[in-house]
This record gives C-alpha cells, structure tokens and sequence, in this order.
C-alpha cells in the first residue's frame, strides 16, 4: 500500500486512495483493455504519482500512465456517485523530449532537450480538479478538451507551460498557483464560462493569447513580477471582467473585447500599464483610491470613438488621467461630450490649477472673458505652455469665477513668474511673426476697451489688467491709458 498521507482536511480518505482503484480496476472502469493495469511503488513504498523519486517515475511512464488514469475514471462504472477527477499532492514529471518526439515545438521551452510533461489530443469528460501539485518538468499541453470544469488549486510549476488549443465547457479555474517559468498559450482557447484566477503567482512572461471566456471572469489578488517581458492579455472577455487587487510590473490589454461589467480596480501598477485598441461593448470601469490612484507617467490607454459599440461605456473615478498625456486628455473630454467617457471630479485631470473671482458686471464679465483667453495664447505661445481657462459667472451670487488648468508640468511659481511677464513681454517683443503681432494688436485693443469704459472704475480698470495684482503694469500699458484720456 503507498504510504503516502494527506495533510488536507477536503480528502475523503488520510492516506494514498489509488492502490484500492488499481486493485479492483477492471470492476472500477468500462474499459476492459488497459495498458498499465498495476500502480507501481518506489523503494520508500510511495506510488508513482505521490513518489519523489523523479528518475524512477520516468522509467515508469509516469505520463502514460496519468493519462491511462483520468481516460480510465472517465469511463468509471459508477460516474454519479464518484463525481469529480480530484489529483491531490501529485508530482507531475514528463518522460520525453520534446525536440526528439515533437520538434516543431521545440522554441517553446527554454532547454529542448530536457525531458517535458506533454499532454496532446487528449478528452477528459468528468470535472477535473488538481490540487497541491508540483509540475518538476515543462508542461505542454495541445489541443486538449474538458468537458467540464478544469480546477488548479494550490499548484506549483516549476517551469515553462505552453498551451495551445484548449477548451473547457465551464470553469477555467487558478487559485494559489505559481508559476515559476513562463507561461504561454497560443491558438484558439475557448472557456464556455468563466476564468478565474485567484491568488496566484506569475514570476516571468505571461500571456493569455486567443482566449474567448463566455462567462464572467475574475482575475483577483494576483502578483504578476518584475521582469523583461510584459503580461499580455489577448481574450474576448463576453461575459465581463473584474481585474481587481492586483500588482504588475509590465500589463498590456492587446485588443481584447470587453462585453457586460468590466472593473479595474485597487490595483498597484509598478511600472508600465497599456491598453490597445480594446473594443468596448458594456459598462467599463477604471475605481483607484484617494490613496491609490489609477495610473501613472508609463500608463497608455488608446481609447477612440471607433473603441466604442452599442452599449458600450468607459467610467473614470480616482484615476491620474493627466498621466495619460495631453493628447488623450483632449480626447477623453471629447467622448465625454458625445456620452461615451465619464469622468469623475475624484480624478486628477490638470496638473495645476489657478482660480480668480471678481465681483460680478456684465462689461466687467465680457472684458474679462476676451482678455484670459489672450493669456492663454500668450502661454502657448512664448512659454509652450497648453493652458486652458474656464469663466463661470455665477449671477446669483454676483461673482465671476476664472479658472486657469494644465495638465502640462507647470508649478505655482512658474505660473505666476510668466504671468508677471506678460504686460512687460507683450508691450517689448518686437518681431513680424504674425501671430504675436495679433496677440499684440488684440492686447491694445483690450487695454483701449477697458480704458473708454465709463462703467468701470480706475480701481476697476486696474483690477483687470492686472489680474489682482498678478501683472506687473509696465510704463508702456500705462502711456497707452494715458493717451486715451
């Protein structure tokens, strides 16, 4: 008997159950020609599927075997009352290599001489559930199909996995499982529910490539590490997604489809973070924290109104979006306007922000309006600083509220050392450039209005041109005043 003990407490039986399987196994299974009718044991008395001796266990066809075992209890006599495939505590090993029996495969490993644990065309019809595993050898798994769920519970893979073809007809389902190597997958990969990967580790290159999951996937508390490669998901996620609580150093959405509720949440982003030509059929939604905000500097999200489908809906709430840069802050408050992006006050859209209040009068207003977008010209164009301004005149409480933004690198002190400069740079700049002699031309003509209005005061007149006292007056503006009393 193996002397293998279970130290779980979700095992039916404390020791090894596959020495009583084997003893009775052709009362056990409908299949009456087996290969490997016997379950060999190790010189410590262990089986073959719980032995350690990893040399011993290739000698012995650990593959065929596993495969001969789950083909076996596919065709249990007594399916209903047996229910699920469950392996617990095997140590999976391969017995070939993969560049002798399969080379075309051969790039897919980082050593293609070493030996592999290959499972190819292969049909499991029961529900199949690995759990508290260790994979010694690189894992290759090709056009594989589970009728059911496929569960990986508490596993360990020492090395690279290669994937391609796979399909599951309900659960694909990770949880506290590590990856030590890569994990790859490739081809067409159909999940008829959902994915869901919890608690898990992946220390290299990642990719979830060709993946299409019918049902609602989590990918929750995840940690996928720093290194030279990013962790690219490639899927149509019908069903929706929640990616939440997790940490990554490199993460790239490559045009995957997103389909129902999508929500990207409480999420540590180390270094880089794209999103690329995603279509958008549903509700998706970007949450950080007050203290964890989404995004950062690394951070690009192409998002377009080709992006958007019926339905379809992005959500903004604690996200850096001045991270994302200019040209995408432009753009997501162009697709806020047509309905298709919101974005919430929580998120930090400008860099600075600089806010003015006068008492309100109509003439005061007008003035007022023509004379900060000349400002802002004036930025852009001496200073290349992209600044825009909002007037809010609020009647009801007799204000007129000017609000400066950037979202360009700009501080305080540097705000207001060119806004002291510009009477003097406006009134000094001598040059045929045919925008700042319009800049120039329009100032004159504002510093004209606000002096042949009757229904401004001096203290008035000055308050404007000045902007409270943030301009300095040259001699140059005062000469023109004074000329036209």
């Amino acid at each position: 008997m193996c002397k293998h003990i279970y130290k779980h407490d979700f095992t039916d039986t404390p020791t090894c159950e596959w020495d009583k399987f084997y003893e009775n196994i052709y009362e056990n299974t409908l299949i009456k020609e087996i290969s490997y009718p016997d379950l060999p044991h190790d010189k410590e008395g262990v089986c073959l599927f719980h032995s350690k001796d990893i040399d011993w266990k290739r000698k012995n066809h650990f593959v065929e075997r596993l495969t001969e075992l789950v083909y076996l209890l596919n065709n249990d006599s007594n399916p209903e009352e047996n229910g699920d495939i469950a392996l617990v505590d095997f140590i999976m090993v391969g017995n070939q290599k993969l560049e002798e029996a399969y080379p075309k495969h051969a790039y897919k490993i980082d050593f293609p001489d070493e030996n592999i644990f290959y499972i190819k065309n292969t049909l499991c019809t029961s529900h199949l559930r690995i759990q508290h595993c260790r994979f010694i050898d690189p894992v290759v798994l090709e056009r594989t199909i589970f009728k059911y769920d496929l569960i990986l519970d508490n596993c360990l893979f020492k090395q690279s996995v290669s994937v391609e073809n796979l399909t599951t007809g309900a659960d694909l389902y990770m949880e506290q499982t590590v990856f030590k190597k890569y994990l790859v997958t490739d081809g067409i990969n159909h999940v008829y529910s959902g994915l869901r990967i919890l608690d898990s580790q992946f220390s290299s290159r990642t990719n979830f490539h060709g993946f299409k999951i019918q049902e609602f996937s989590v990918i929750d508390n995840c940690h996928f590490e720093k290194s030279d490669y990013v962790t690219n998901f490639y899927c149509y996620f019908d069903g929706g997604l929640d990616f939440s609580r997790n940490v990554f150093a490199h993460l790239c959405f490559d045009t995957c489809s997103f389909e129902g509720d999508c929500n990207f949440s409480e999420l540590t982003q180390e270094y880089s973070w794209e999103i690329l030509q995603p279509t958008i059929l549903g509700q998706t939604a970007f949450i950080g924290t007050e203290d964890n905000m989404l995004f950062n500097s690394k951070t690009k999200i192409e998002l377009t109104p080709d992006c958007f489908f019926e339905l379809g809906h992005v959500t903004f709430d604690y996200c850096n979006i001045k991270d994302l840069g200019t040209a995408f802050v432009d753009s997501v408050k162009d697709l806020e306007d047509s309905g298709l992006v919101q974005v919430h006050p929580s998120c930090c859209v400008e860099r600075l922000t600089v806010i003015y209040e006068y008492p309100y009068s109509a003439i005061k207003a007008n003035i007022i309006e023509d004379f900060v977008h000349l400002i802002t010209r004036y930025f852009r164009r001496w200073h290349s600083v992209n600044l825009s301004v909002n007037i809010n005149r609020d009647r009801k409480n007799n204000r007129i509220k000017i609000v400066f933004k950037t979202i360009d690198d700009l501080s305080d002190v540097e705000f207001n050392r060119i806004m002291h400069k510009f009477s003097t740079t406006l009134q000094t700049t001598e040059t045929n450039d045919p925008e700042i002699v319009d800049i120039q031309k329009t100032y004159r003509n504002i510093i004209e209005r606000i002096n042949d209005s009757n229904a401004l005061t001096p203290e008035n007149k000055w308050e404007i041109l000045s902007l409270q006292g943030n301009i300095y007056i040259n001699i140059n503006t005062l000469s023109i005043m004074e000329k036209r009393d």
